[in-house]
C-alpha cells in the first residue's frame, strides 16, 4: 500500500528537517508509546530506533527504525519492520516563499494476522498519515 501525502510548514527547512531526522523528539500518535534512539552519536545512515507501539485486540509490538537516506535538508528515508508489517517512508523537504513543503511517501506492507489491512486498512493508514503531518507543522508552529 502506497500513500503520499504533504504538508507545508511555516519554519525554514533546516528547522523543519532537524525535527523529523529527530524521530525520538518528536511527539506521536495515540498508538506510539515510544521511540528510542538505540544507535549511539549523530544521525547518519544506519542510526537505528525502536518503536513500542500499541496494536489492534490489546496486542503490543515494536517496530524497528533504520535511517536509509540522509540529505540534509531536502531528503530523509528510512524502512521499518514490526510483527505484523513493514515498509519505509520518504520525506522530500522543498524550501518556499509559505514556509517548507513536507512530500511524504509511505509504502506499507502487513503480513501475518494483520494481512487483511493490505486491503481494507488504506483509509485508516491515510488518516494516520494526515494526523502525523499535522502534528508536524502544529508542534513546529506551536
Amino acid at each position: 500500500m502506497l500513500l503520499d501525502l504533504s504538508v507545508t510548514i511555516d519554519r525554514p527547512v533546516e528547522q523543519v528537517f532537524a525535527f523529523i531526522r529527530d524521530l525520538d523528539r518528536q511527539r506521536h500518535g495515540d498508538r506510539v508509546e515510544g521511540i528510542e534512539k538505540i544507535t549511539p552519536g549523530a544521525v547518519r545512515v544506519g542510526t537505528r530506533y525502536r518503536e513500542r507501539i500499541r496494536m489492534p485486540f490489546g496486542r503490543r509490538g515494536e517496530l524497528l527504525i533504520e535511517v536509509t537516506e540522509l540529505d540534509p535538508p531536502h531528503r530523509l528515508a528510512v524502512d521499518f519492520q514490526g510483527p505484523v508489517m513493514r515498509g519505509g517512508i520518504v520525506y522530500i523537504l522543498t524550501p518556499g516563499e509559505r514556509g517548507t513543503r513536507v512530500d511524504q511517501s509511505e509504502q506499507i506492507s502487513y503480513t501475518g494476522w494483520a494481512r487483511p489491512a493490505n486491503t481494507v486498512g488504506r483509509p485508516a493508514l491515510r488518516n494516520k498519515v494526515r494526523k502525523r503531518l499535522d502534528g508536524f507543522k502544529s508542534q513546529l508552529e506551536g
